[in-house]
């Protein structure tokens, strides 16, 4: 795509109704050689009304590189979107953004109670070996989830966590004894073991 082209592609953007289109132009300047010209768009995109052309700018995240603070940006709005799928899409990206993604894990989980985005965020968190204290409230809200998966996962961070979990450990060991869920009583014993003081 030379300049010419990059142009019209950003003036047609700009002018362009149809959200799938308006994806498609998108993924086109990202992927030219020209793709710097496509990183403000992207902003605008996650600003717009569509949803489709919002997953389409979550979707574009791994082709800015890891250390890009563009494609982070894009993460952390995504994480924040209106859409459940978009927050989805962008919370699958934690990995990808390692540690750095711990504190917007950590805002949003704290405000979401939505169980399918907690599940996407509690992986990221266990992919990445999650280890921060400031993250144990959240996850022992977590614990109270009624979704078995989210307490299962919340019980994995935890124990990742370890000593520094301390303040979950009434709430694991009560896990530990309900017998309604194997996998998540296995699990939480297994957090408890991890996270309680080892005798000297």
């Amino acid at each position: 795509t030379g300049s010419v082209g990059t142009e019209f592609i950003v003036k047609h953007f700009s002018e362009e109704k149809e959200a799938n289109i308006r994806s498609s132009l998108l993924q086109n300047l990202v992927y030219s050689n020209n793709r710097q010209y496509g990183i403000p768009l992207l902003k605008v995109a996650m600003k717009d009304p569509s949803p489709q052309l919002r997953q389409a700018s979550v979707n574009l995240i791994g082709v800015f590189g890891q250390q890009s603070e563009e494609g982070f940006e894009i993460f952390v709005m995504g994480l924040k979107d209106s859409d459940n799928q978009v927050r989805t899409s962008a919370a699958n990206h934690g990995n990808y953004f390692g540690q750095k993604s711990w504190g917007p894990f950590e805002e949003v989980l704290k405000s979401t109670k939505d169980s399918s985005v907690r599940v996407t965020m509690l992986q990221g968190l266990q992919n990445t070996s999650y280890r921060s204290k400031a993250g144990v409230p959240m996850l022992i809200d977590c614990l109270k989830d009624s979704n078995a998966t989210v307490r299962h996962l919340a019980c994995n961070v935890l124990g990742i966590i370890g000593a520094d979990a301390g303040d979950a450990l009434p709430r694991l060991r009560e896990m530990a004894k309900d017998n309604s869920n194997q996998a998540v009583q296995n699990a939480a014993r297994m957090a408890a073991h991890r996270i309680e003081p080892k005798e000297k």
